[in-house]
């Protein structure tokens, strides 16, 4: 082996031990090595580029824990945000309104004349009860909240909370028709004029409300323009039939109830 001095650049001087017997193909492959040893400057800073950016994701992963007064900008950002969305979108609250004397009372008349249909369940009274009706009806048309409506129409007869869960209870909308129709019924037999029940098809809840509660509305308003009293058939009163009772029992009790059941639809039998 043979040590050769080597001048690689200005200052520096390399060492390199060779073979006495070196060969082209020796060179050659000695210059492919140092080849390959060769770092370039772009490639260098590209490396270093890419290291950077790799480590800058990294952490831009990492959850980043705002101050208390970036999470304060943050969330008044949000609240200014969704503030204005709503203004954009929504239409403002209706103001409730202050409903006639003469006007609850003819309410009151109405909804006192009124069967109640449902069944009983736990917790709540068969329902709707008249003085649901009229809470509904009042809270409709004066368009106040379901806590303002009881101090409105009185002391009630019924729980505060089973009053409450009545007013949310959408199966109601079938008991205003049925008021609606008693008050048109009352209209017509005193020779007052009354439009046709508002179709509800298509709807939403709160608008079919409006609609039906506003139709009772007009009813009473043309009976009082007309200075007419609207008279209302009291509603028959069901008969209640203890548990065990046998059917020749409950038709002795009930004469109409073999008629009745003569009258009513038959149900067709299932496909299968």
């Amino acid at each position: 082996m043979i040590r050769y001095p080597f001048p690689l650049r200005h200052g520096v001087l390399i060492y390199a031990e060779l073979p006495a017997d070196l060969t082209h193909r020796d060179v050659q492959r000695i210059a492919t090595w140092l080849s390959a040893l060769v770092v370039d400057e772009e490639e260098q800073e590209e490396q270093e580029e890419q290291e950077e950016q790799e480590e800058q994701e990294e952490q831009e992963e990492q959850p980043h824990r705002l101050s208390p007064e970036e999470q304060e900008v943050l969330l008044r950002e949000a609240v200014d945000r969704a503030t204005a969305r709503l203004r954009r979108t929504t239409q403002a609250p209706a103001q409730p309104q202050v409903l006639p004397e003469d006007l609850r009372a003819d309410i009151r008349a109405l909804c006192e004349t009124t069967e109640a249909q449902g069944k009983p369940q736990r917790g709540r009274p068969a329902s709707p009860l008249p003085i649901v009706y009229e809470a509904i009806l009042v809270k409709v048309l004066a368009r106040l909240s379901a806590r303002d409506v009881i101090p409105y129409i009185g002391p009630p007869t019924v729980h505060y909370n089973t009053l409450l869960r009545a007013l949310g209870d959408t199966s109601k909308l079938d008991g205003l028709q049925r008021l609606l129709d008693r008050a048109q019924r009352a209209a017509r037999d005193q020779g007052i004029a009354v439009d046709p029940p508002p179709n509800t098809a298509g709807m939403g809840l709160d608008d079919a409300f409006h609609a039906v509660a506003e139709s009772i509305r007009a009813v009473l308003d043309a009976a009082r323009a007309a200075e007419k009293t609207l008279v209302y058939r009291e509603a028959p009163a069901l008969a209640v039939v203890p548990r065990g009772t046998t059917f020749e029992e409950a038709a002795r009790r009930d004469p109409s109830l073999l008629d009745r059941i003569k009258r009513a639809p038959r149900i067709p039998p299932s496909a299968s």
